[in-house]
């Protein structure tokens, strides 16, 4: 046989040899929110009895018959083997990162060595440590387990093609290369390499979907945060931005970007999950440390919804998200831990609390007659995303495998379920009989069966906690997922309204004003008996709880007069400068209800916080920037300049921070200038979360608004084209790469304007006058002509703000005044600009 026909021969047998059965192991990977239907915690055995009679004895059904025996810790694999033909291991991990092992791993072995820790579980026995894996090495990565379909989950194209609002399939969508202000952690979605998700023309490497599970998904706020009712634009300002429209600087909470909630709260709301980024800080990871108040809380790119809850019970100025029906949901929310908002999802006409009551009129006659004693959720608008109250943030629970279970070669008694008309089945026979068998037995679930110990199939256990997807009446579109769509081919009504387990959302505040933090003193990354209690301001007593205490029933408000006002930050001064001497209410501790940092301690820069994001004032005529959108509408706002100017009136020092100028003389409010600081060499702020400041305000200030300025705020592949106007923090799209410290003046607009003040205002000077002597000088021209060629910042003699010192700085320098880069007149400049620009020059406009 020659080469050639020996190639084509291989080949052949790659595709056709019928799928293997690895003795009896399936291995999952994803979501950390569904390991309850793999775990022994939750008594939930049926998830894997015989519904198809995969063991062939004649048992199927609703007969109870498991078929992977609970694993105690000492059995071998073959003794496992011997009482069921079936290991299942669940490696919960989350549900992006989940689907990253099944690309790397679905047709090879993985080393435990490389794996990250897990929530993990084998046969309902538990495990943390992937090495810990009773039976390593895996073979393989079987099934993905995500809360939404893996074409959510998926990136596409090139960063350079990546926007905030990019959806499923379309170029850039997942693609985001921002990365956290302190940190190198990828916010990027999963990259399919040689794997693909076009199901329609399938290969051997085709990711296919089996939606199995609806999880409606909640957005939750400390009840001290103000916060109730929210829209969608305000939720994107916040996860985009890490700020409100208004300003308010909450603390944004995200999951890792491998996780199925975040993926399915940004779908949600309309944004891609890669740019869903909130504070932007702190490199991915869980645990108790970053839990609690202190030195290590970190509330940006968790791994654990576990940790994510733990960090919002003590932060009280948080915003976050969280499974409605899961553990860390209404039963947390009926617990005072955080607050469910209301969401509006019509740019504030309505807004939306999950279980509302959809009226009858809503909802399709052939339906109705499943509104009876036994679907008693019937009404819910859990059911009834497309009504006009219906609830509409949530996400398919789906079970994705490279190749079709339905196209792999089962044994021959189940040779009935190999359906499918393409040859590109499972590579594991033991996964692909464990999907159709999990999936048949939902098809065929038409009320809720006995409970998950009981249950004799998988889908009457999973009815029994979880909704199943074909019980909703519209599920997202995978290519938008706002839009919900009907499938009448899957809508079942019979499973419509049927009872949910953890329901019953209390009304908003029924449960007090928070619980009491815990925090870290110590820096041992525990609260425990070695940290200080908290104690009230006159210092006579500890406070140990807070519940209901009315005191603490907003953040920051020393006065409790239930707004953030100027009158709240002069307090706070007084606080910090006079203790108990202050006129405030000395039985309160302020280093519960003043801590906005999350370090556990109310301090000065706690005040700074409150000056940069917290303080609100009135619109008046003129303060805002014109917007397209009415829901950017505020009446009131985060006023810096008026802020800062209270805080350094009210302070006896007349400088409450004790900022220096590089030069000039300090005047009251110049503080608003330090926002930045240089670490390791480089320029570091960290738009949205807390403010920056080194308590020197130079050069580093002046290059970081330079640098946003310059659409760069975000990188340079993320370089954004600035309006000619400047940014305008009114625009939804202008303020993803703006930051709101860099607003001098409070017209909401970051431009040149802010730029001149704190040169010529505050530091009075003039722009090129890059030693800040005060003094524009050959000096300062020969410092261009040093850096000529290089990249730099202000003080190397960037004059306008590119980071590289060339012949344009030069020529600002010196005053010649350089053909406008807007050629066309649109106010971008863009690659529209240049071709416009190239032919005038060929026309001599330019000789």
């Amino acid at each position: 046989m020659n080469l050639r026909n020996l190639i084509i021969l291989t080949v052949v047998l790659a595709v056709l040899v019928p799928a293997s059965a690895d003795n009896g192991e399936v291995t999952f990977s994803g979501a950390t929110q569904f390991d309850w239907f793999f775990s022994f915690e939750d008594n939930f055995p049926a998830a894997t009895h015989d519904y198809i009679d995969v063991d062939n004895d004649g048992v199927k059904t609703t007969d109870i018959d498991q078929l992977a025996t609970t694993y105690t810790g000492s059995e071998t694999e073959q003794q496992l083997l011997e009482l069921g033909p079936w290991i299942i291991n669940y490696r919960g991990i989350g549900s992006g990162t989940g689907l990253k092992e099944l690309i790397a791993y679905y047709d090879s072995s993985p080393d435990c060595n490389v794996l990250p820790d897990v929530d993990g579980t084998v046969n309902r026995w538990e495990y943390s440590i992937s090495c810990l894996y009773p039976f390593d090495p895996v073979d393989r990565i079987d099934i993905a387990v995500m809360d939404v379909p893996a074409s959510q989950f998926v990136s596409v194209g090139s960063e350079e093609d990546a926007f905030p609002c990019r959806r499923p399939y379309e170029e850039g969508y997942g693609m985001s290369c921002v990365t956290p202000w302190d940190a190198n952690s990828t916010n990027k979605l999963a990259d399919m390499g040689v794997l693909n998700i076009n199901v329609s023309d399938p290969d051997a490497e085709t990711i296919f979907d089996y939606p199995v599970g609806w999880l409606p998904f909640c957005f939750v706020a400390s009840r001290s945060t103000g916060l109730q009712d929210v829209t969608t634009h305000q939720l994107a300002s916040l996860y985009l931005t890490g700020r409100m429209p208004c300003g308010i600087n909450y603390n944004v909470g995200t999951r890792h970007s491998g996780s199925g909630t975040r993926n399915a709260c940004m779908s949600s709301i309309g944004v891609d999950p890669s740019w869903g980024r909130g504070d932007n800080l702190g490199e991915t990871g869980k645990g108790t440390e970053k839990e609690i108040l202190g030195p290590n809380h970190q509330i940006n790119n968790i791994t654990s919804s576990s940790t994510l809850r733990d960090c919002h019970r003590n932060n009280r100025f948080m915003v976050s998200y969280q499974s409605l029906y899961g553990s860390k949901g209404v039963p947390k929310i009926n617990s005072g831990w955080y607050e469910c908002l209301n969401v509006s999802f019509d740019c504030g006409k309505t807004y939306v609390r999950p279980e509302d009551t959809v009226s009858l009129n809503e909802i399709p006659d052939f339906a109705e007659a499943y509104n009876d004693g036994e679907h008693p959720w019937f009404q819910s608008n859990i059911f009834w995303p497309n009504a006009s109250n219906g609830w509409r943030i949530g996400g398919s629970e789906t079970f994705a495998s490279v190749g079709d279970p339905y196209a792999t070669d089962l044994p021959a008694h189940l040779d009935e379920y190999e359906t499918a008309t393409h040859g590109f089945g499972m590579r594991n026979q033991d996964a692909a009989a464990y999907m159709v068998n999990l999936i048949e037995s939902i098809k065929d679930v038409q009320e809720l069966g006995p409970s998950p110990a009981t249950a004799g199939s998988p889908g009457q256990a999973l009815a029994s906690k979880a909704i199943l997807v074909a019980g909703i009446y519209g599920i997202p579109n995978p290519a938008c997922p706002t839009q919900y769509v009907v499938d009448p081919c899957l809508y079942n009504p019979a499973l419509t309204g049927l009872p949910i387990g953890n329901a019953g959302l209390e009304p908003y505040g029924s449960n007090g004003y928070g619980l009491l933090p815990d925090r870290d003193t110590d820096g041992d990354g525990d609260s425990d008996g070695a940290d200080a209690p908290y104690r009230n301001l006159a210092d006579t007593f500890d406070v140990t709880a807070i519940t209901w205490d009315a005191n603490y029933a907003l953040q920051g408000d020393i006065d409790k007069n239930l707004i953030w006002d100027a009158c709240d930050i002069s307090l706070a001064v007084q606080i910090i400068e006079n203790g108990a001497s202050a006129p405030v209410d000395t039985d309160i501790s302020y280093d519960i209800k003043c801590d906005f940092d999350g370090d556990g301690w109310f301090t000065k820069e706690d005040v700074r916080f409150m000056a940069d994001g917290v303080i609100l004032s009135p619109v008046t005529k003129g303060d805002k920037c014109l917007t397209a959108c009415a829901c950017t509408c505020c009446t009131d706002v985060v006023c810096r300049l008026n802020n800062f100017i209270v805080v350094d009136e009210v302070s006896s020092s007349g400088n409450f921070f004790g900022t220096t100028l590089a030069h000039g003389t300090y005047d009251v409010g110049d503080s608003r200038a330090d926002i930045a600081k240089l670490v390791g060499g480089n320029i570091y702020a960290q738009a949205g979360a807390a403010p920056v400041a080194d308590l020197v305000v130079n050069q580093t200030d002046i290059s970081y608004i330079q640098k946003v300025l310059t659409g760069r705020l975000l990188g340079d592949i993320a370089k954004y084209d600035v309006p000619a106007r400047g940014l305008c923090w009114m625009d939804a799209l202008d303020r993803v790469y703006a930051d709101y410290s860099c607003d001098m003046n409070n017209d909401l607009l970051i431009n040149n304007e802010d730029l001149r003040i704190v040169v010529e205002d505050i530091l009075e000077t003039e722009l090129g006058d890059f030693d800040l002597d005060g003094a524009k000088d050959a000096d300062d021209r020969q410092t261009i002509i040093n850096h000529i060629g290089q990249q730099g910042t202000y003080v190397n003699g960037d004059l306008t703000g590119d980071g590289v010192v060339n012949g344009a700085d030069l020529a600002s320098f010196d005053g010649v005044e350089l053909p406008s880069m807007d050629t066309n007149g649109d106010g971008f400049v863009g690659f529209a600009d240049f071709a416009e620009f190239a032919a005038q020059w060929l026309t001599g406009v330019y000789y």
